[in-house]
Formats: C-alpha cells, sequence, structure tokens
C-alpha cells in the first residue's frame, strides 16, 4: 500500500514525485547523453533531497587491475551502446541533471548501490 508502479517512457518524462527512484541496470545501457536525459527527466519530477539509488557495477579507477566491471563496460558497449562507469563518472553525470551523488554502497554482489540526491 505504499507503492505504486508507473509505467511510461523515462526519455519523455517520469510523471511521479517520490521520496526514493530505485533503478536496476538502466543508466549502464545507455550513453552519457540518453543517461543524462532520464536523470533530467528524474531531477524535474523529484523533489529536493529525493534520493535516486542505481544498482550498477561500478568500474575500479585502477585501471591495470582485471574486474567483472570492465568485462561489463565491453559488453555493454558491444549489446547497447552503453557503458559502466566509475564513481567520479557518475558524480559528474549527476552534477549535470540536478542531483549529487552522495556514495557507492558496497554489496556482496558484483554490483554496488550508487546513491545520489535531488540538489
Amino acid at each position: 500500500d505504499r507503492t505504486t508502479l508507473v509505467g511510461g517512457d523515462f526519455f519523455k518524462e517520469i510523471p511521479v514525485a517520490a521520496d526514493v527512484y530505485l533503478m536496476k541496470f538502466i543508466i549502464h545501457d545507455w550513453n552519457d547523453e540518453q543517461s543524462e536525459t532520464i536523470l533530467k527527466n528524474l531531477a524535474a519530477s523529484a523533489r529536493p533531497g529525493a534520493k535516486v539509488l542505481l544498482v550498477e557495477t561500478v568500474v575500479e579507477e585502477d585501471a591495470n587491475q582485471p574486474s567483472m566491471s570492465k568485462m561489463m563496460d565491453l559488453n555493454m558497449l558491444v549489446m547497447t551502446g552503453g557503458k559502466e562507469r566509475t564513481e567520479k563518472e557518475y558524480a559528474a553525470l549527476f552534477e549535470k541533471t540536478g542531483f549529487r551523488l552522495t556514495r557507492v554502497i558496497p554489496t556482496p554482489s558484483p554490483m554496488q548501490i550508487v546513491e545520489a540526491v535531488r540538489v
């Protein structure tokens, strides 16, 4: 009773004002321009202070170490034209779209939770 599912096209609008928006494996499907469109539409609906939680694979900054995130990055490039991002790349993406990166939460899985707040 505290959750509502609403369909739509996030490239056009996100018609719901909420306290938290959760997206799993969404942003990595898209290039920077498309991801900015999604997040700008989200920011247009979100109240100041609302959180967005992205469940994604965050690429480690150390370019010389093999990792699952780098394999996923190549996979997303080939499959969708999208990309995995580093924490710094998420911070820059959020800054352009009306959010501020607050933290990256590790999980026991290859994915992390990237948290941002609407400014």
